[in-house]
């Protein structure tokens, strides 16, 4: 009885270091930032805003665009697929001059993806308006995995490209992933051709993360189902000798 209360009361208290030590997921795990550009990349206004997971921002205001970034992730939940999808639906102002080449940027990162193992797949794509009827929408992706301690890269797909709108996808190898390890999507979206006034429009990205868990070595395997049978035999000599002892 005194074995039993002596184990649950070590139980607890190790359940109580974990919960201690597990990193707590932070208010600024998520950011989605909108930027208005001019032709030449130069920043004419900026909006910033935090999450703890997915959502929708504030309305954002810029002189050629305005509209609302969103992003859904699910770094918050188990899974051995992480998925990173940022989107921005808008609509261009009155003073919105598709010859003068202004573009939207839409950078989402989130820095909280747990791998199953340091190695896996990373699937990206990218997808924009396609109804004009004489002009066009480009959106192009960039998506760079990192780790946010260091902010050092470990993958980078610098270039999806979709010229009209239309859904585009790829997939790469990855390997070298940290814990945790962080998803970054940039979209810049610009028009060409005729765009009808006060148009609305709307462009999507997407990451989704395969990591692949490492398999024990073939001797740990062994050892592992190699020890029930050791107990098994040893069982069985001790029901042995019992019985031999019983009979004599």
């Amino acid at each position: 009885m005194v074995l039993r209360k002596v184990r649950w009361m070590t139980a607890c208290l190790l359940a109580l270091v974990a919960i201690g030590a597990a990193p707590s997921r932070s208010n600024a795990d998520v950011q989605i930032l909108v930027q208005e550009l001019d032709a030449s990349g130069n920043v004419l206004a900026s909006q910033s805003t935090p999450f703890s997971g997915s959502g929708v921002t504030p309305t954002f205001n810029g002189v050629f665009f305005t509209g609302f970034g969103s992003v859904t992730t699910n770094s918050g939940s188990p899974s051995s697929v992480a998925s990173l999808v940022p989107a921005f639906n808008g609509q261009l102002t009155s003073a919105f001059d598709v010859t003068q080449g202004h573009m939207l940027r839409l950078t989402v990162t989130d820095n909280n993806f747990k791998p199953n193992g340091p190695a896996g797949s990373l699937k990206v794509e990218v997808a924009g308006t396609t109804g004009f009827a004489t002009g066009s929408e480009s959106v192009v992706e960039e998506t760079r995995i990192f780790d946010p301690a260091t902010n050092t890269t470990i993958a980078l797909y610098p270039m999806l490209a979709s010229p009209d709108g239309t859904k585009v996808t790829d997939t790469v190898p990855v390997s070298g992933l940290t814990m945790p390890y962080a998803i970054q999507q940039t979209l810049t979206i610009s028009f060409n051709g005729e765009i009808p006034a006060n148009a609305t429009f709307g462009s999507t990205g997407g990451a989704s993360l395969t990591s692949n868990a490492v398999p024990a070595p073939g001797g740990l395997v062994l050892a592992l189902i190699g020890l029930p049978l050791l107990g098994a035999r040893r069982a069985l000599r001790r029901w042995g000798a019992a019985a031999t002892a019983t009979a004599a």
